[in-house]
């Protein structure tokens, strides 16, 4: 004769199993979803900080263009200023020779009225 009530031990057992995975799957989708949220707000943190990085970084190229530019435009500025200083150089250099010129002019026409008397 059978001294335990087999019906009651398998009830027991399997009510006693459900319970169990009950517990575990309730535990793991509580932790599983604690874990997506956690994920969730660290990817939207990365991509606001990617964002403002991205942004920051195209100011920062603007700058750099700006600057660049206005290096250019400088350069530019100071090889036209170069470029006059030489044209004012030559231009000088023509004047003094025919200064020099007009000076030997001079001397040679001085000599020539010497030679009369009056």
């Amino acid at each position: 004769m059978d001294t335990y009530n087999t019906p009651f031990l398998y009830n027991y057992f399997f009510y006693n199993i459900y319970n169990i995975i009950n517990f575990s799957s309730n535990q793991c989708q509580d932790s599983y979803n604690g874990d997506a949220l956690y994920y969730k707000d660290f990817s939207l943190d990365l991509s606001t900080t990617s964002e403002e990085l991205f942004l920051s970084v195209e100011n920062i190229l603007r700058t750099i263009e700006v600057v660049a530019s206005s290096a250019t435009e400088g350069a530019g500025g100071t090889s036209d200023i170069a470029d006059r200083v030489l044209d004012v150089n030559n231009q000088s250099n023509d004047v003094l020779n025919e200064a020099l010129k007009a000076k030997a002019s001079s001397e040679k026409l001085k000599e020539e009225i010497s030679k009369f008397k009056i």
